[in-house]
């Protein structure tokens, strides 16, 4: 997994990213959660634009590498299951 740069593989650099940086600047300032955060790619993407951002994933492994991949930037990874978090936060 660490042979693929911070801006993601291909498929990411050419079909998702534009669509997100052509959307990122309305996350300035809100709270976002990623459903599904995988190793945090999107939730770093998001917190960089000035996003406070809940990161929630299955995996724990996953977790472990997103938070391994985070530097000081307002994410929170939890682990477990985003009907079950999103249910419990009432949002």
């Amino acid at each position: 997994m660490d042979s693929i740069p911070e801006l993601g593989d291909i498929h990411k650099e050419v079909f998702l990213n534009p669509a997100i940086f052509s959307l990122i600047d309305m996350v300035k300032n809100q709270r976002v959660l990623d459903a599904g955060c995988g190793e945090g790619y999107f939730s770093r993407l998001l917190a960089k634009a000035g996003a406070s951002v809940t990161a929630v994933d299955y995996s724990p492994r996953m977790i472990d590498i997103a938070k391994e991949r985070t530097d000081d930037l307002p994410i929170e990874y939890r682990h477990g299951n985003c009907e079950e978090y999103v249910r419990r936060q009432k949002l």
